[in-house]
């Protein structure tokens, strides 16, 4: 009856499914993943919570958003390090006391602890100038470094959209994180292929290093009286945030950063799209105000000719050939061409570029 009684308490003071950390049900709580290898930057928690990043940076736990932003008040906490690319690993570096390098994605004299909480890769002695091997001088000194290899971004879906003008177009690009996939709908609707994780890495740079999650949703009106104008809507969602601002090729006061991040979305969706047709992407011209742009292939490339008028593009003399000299040539196999030298009505031009 004794041993009874005890086993019935003791299931009544200590139940033996209750957890020490409710908060961390099907998730371990920070300090056990911590011990387990895992980086200071790559703790988890469950859905609901958010990481806050003690003061000196150097531990991590799980709480609501309520409570973070107290412990953010009280001072305990530092401003949650939502970015998931080298913006935390930045925020991190420079809280350590360490010199970050954006470029190299390298924090500078912090300790190997320090940099195994960043989820990097530690060296005690790297030279001065491994960044720059050309340099003509070098001081003689062993850095510590903390290299932050790959890419950094979170899955996040962006959707960009460009629509009017005289000839009313209609185009919309989602990009697809989780898939690595591009597409293109509107007038004209396809997969163009996968993204690498350089080019989303280069997208994400943008709206992390101006902080796009944090601003306002904003619309940015046209010019009162403009016509003829290209609407621009852009468009991000990653977990728990999202934003979506608006602007014309006429609206005032845009952030700077807003045509930047449009022409590197509508460059890596072109790019794409010359892909698939078998051109060349790159710049053909010698002028520097020229922008990169897609070179399609001829279906005529080596055809006999005497003139260019017989080609798609160019009629190309032979190498070696001699400047006005009778000679015949062979249609050239892109529709552009940065230097040409022709065969025009059977004789040799000079070459030319433009």
């Amino acid at each position: 009856m004794k041993i009874f009684l005890i086993i019935l308490l003791s299931l009544i003071i200590f139940p033996v499914f209750a957890p020490s950390h409710p908060e961390y049900v099907g998730v371990d709580p920070p300090l056990k993943q911590i011990k387990a290898g895992v980086a200071l930057v790559d703790v988890i928690c469950n859905e609901g919570k958010v990481p806050a990043y003690k003061y000196n940076a150097m531990s991590v736990a799980c709480v609501s958003l309520e409570t973070e932003s107290q412990l953010v008040l009280r001072g305990w906490a530092l401003l949650r390090l939502h970015m998931y690319d080298d913006d935390t690993s930045r925020a991190l570096c420079e809280r350590y006391g360490g010199n970050w390098l954006v470029e190299h994605k390298e924090c500078e004299y912090i300790s190997q602890q320090q940099c195994s909480l960043m989820g990097g890769e530690f060296s005690e002695c790297e030279s001065a100038c491994r960044n720059d091997p050309a340099a003509e001088i070098c001081t003689m000194q062993c850095v510590l470094v903390c290299s932050i290899e790959g890419n950094h971004f979170p899955e996040f879906s962006l959707s960009y959209s460009k629509r009017g003008g005289i000839a009313g177009i209609s185009q919309n690009i989602s990009i697809d994180t989780q898939n690595h996939l591009i597409e293109l709908s509107g007038f004209q609707s396809e997969t163009l292929g996968p993204i690498s994780s350089e080019e989303l890495q280069s997208l994400w740079d943008v709206l992390s290093e101006n902080q796009f999650l944090e601003m306002d949703s904003n619309v940015y009106p046209p010019i009162e009286g403009s016509a003829d104008y290209f609407t621009y809507t852009l468009d991000v969602t990653t977990s728990p945030k999202r934003n979506t601002i608006s602007w014309t090729d006429t609206s005032e006061t845009i952030p700077d950063f807003a045509r930047t991040i449009a022409m590197k979305i509508e460059s890596i969706a072109n790019q794409k799209q010359c892909d698939n047709k078998d051109g060349l992407w790159g710049i053909w011209s010698n002028h520097p105000s020229v922008l990169s742009s897609c070179n399609p292939p001829t279906s005529d490339e080596g055809t006999g000719c005497s003139d260019s008028s017989e080609c798609q593009s160019f009629c190309q003399a032979k190498e070696g050939s001699e400047i006005s000299t009778e000679d015949s040539g062979m249609c050239y196999g892109y529709e552009l061409a940065i230097c040409m030298q022709e065969v025009r009505n059977g004789v040799v031009e000079p070459e030319w570029c433009q």
